[in-house]
């Protein structure tokens, strides 16, 4: 993904090491990438997989499921913690980025399918309504939605730099009640556009939160590290036992507390983000390696035929016949299983594609 250089920071400020170049991959943010995927499919294989717990199992299995609750909150901010990713170095988008986005995900759409077959596709789907899935349902809503957050970027990038601090911060500040009413408390309000943080409404917030808070540095955004991974830590503990109380008084919206919209959720993602940018790791090709491919592991896990014919029923036989720590180990094999073989597959389609493309150069400069 390309990015744009944000203007100099202040000389006080320590969110940029001195001897990081603006177009140099950050090894440590590349680690947040890296963590943030894997949260990604670890949330997909607890409640969206098995369902939210209930009253019942919270009283028959305690610890089991507030283990589950407590998951959910470590996790959950996986996807608002790649769009304020987005929002700290800026989108920019060229021919070769977007061309290499809609390969990748044509690529993994392929792959999905052919992978699928052994395993029986869901009986009720035909060509129809494979392309309908694809494109409309599943958690394929993040693509549409950071799609046009893709697009909109530039627009975005220009108004974060022309902005005054003051004013930036009035609107996000507005931004943020707005979002908080209609977008969480009545998170799926009709008309609302926020759809609970699931919509580009929510990520134009996130994108332009993370664009001031590296273009407009102060004593809040410089702390000791240690600081914001107790804060992230202790925002998930929140949504926890919230989560836990709703269930035990029956009284509903465990939901709401997983919002992407949740302000718990908001400030625990961009906690962590703050914690990574902090992190010193000597430059490691090995991990902007792994991070240059980690969209692909959502592409892959994520496609509506992959989570219907495999993810899903692999997760549910997990979950019905192992507990405790062995369920926990093959749970994690599992999403280990996932990144490796997605990162291995979005090599040879990156070989793949930088090979087209290059031919493209020679024979269609004009694109390029």
């Amino acid at each position: 993904m390309q990015r744009i250089t944000p203007p100099p920071l202040s000389s006080k400020s320590t969110i940029l090491p001195s001897n990081v170049k603006p177009s140099q991959r950050q090894s440590n943010l590349e680690l947040f990438r890296i963590v943030a995927t894997f949260l990604v499919v670890a949330v997909h294989c607890n409640f969206y997989a098995l369902g939210v717990p209930t009253f019942e199992e919270l009283k028959l299995f305690p610890i089991e499921t507030f283990g589950r609750f407590f998951f959910e909150s470590v996790c959950i901010v996986c996807v608002n913690c790649f769009v304020l990713l987005s929002g700290w170095f800026g989108i920019k988008p060229k021919v070769k980025s977007v061309s290499s986005l809609i390969f990748q995900f044509i690529f993994f759409t392929v792959l999905c399918f052919l992978f699928s077959l052994p395993f029986g596709l869901p009986k009720s789907l035909g060509i129809k309504e494979l392309i309908k899935t694809t494109f409309s349902e599943g958690a394929y809503w993040f693509l549409r939605a950071y799609l046009l957050l893709y697009l909109l970027a530039p627009a975005l990038n220009l108004f974060a730099e022309k902005i005054t601090k003051k004013s930036f911060i009035f609107f996000l500040t507005i931004y943020f009640l707005y979002q908080t009413f209609f977008g969480w408390i009545f998170a799926y309000a009709t008309g609302s556009n926020f759809n609970g943080g699931y919509s580009t409404v929510s990520f134009i917030f996130l994108y332009l939160l993370a664009r001031f808070v590296r273009l407009h540095p102060c004593k809040i955004f410089d702390l000791n590290k240690s600081i914001y991974l107790l804060t992230y830590f202790a925002l998930t503990l929140l949504t926890t036992f919230a989560m836990v109380g709703l269930c035990l008084l029956k009284l509903g919206g465990i939901g709401r507390m997983i919002c992407y919209s949740s302000p718990l959720v908001i400030f625990a993602s961009l906690s962590l983000l703050l914690y990574f940018s902090k992190l010193k790791i000597p430059h490691n090709s090995f991990i902007n390696s792994i991070g240059i491919s980690s969209f692909a592991v959502y592409l892959f896990h994520a496609n509506y035929i992959f989570l219907k014919a495999v993810f899903e029923p692999l997760n549910v036989f997990l979950f019905k016949n192992y507990s405790g720590i062995i369920y926990l180990l093959l749970v994690v094999g599992f999403i280990v299983a996932i990144f490796v073989v997605s990162i291995l597959l979005d090599k040879i389609r990156l070989w793949i594609f930088n090979f087209v493309y290059k031919k493209c150069e020679v024979n269609f400069p004009q694109l390029t």
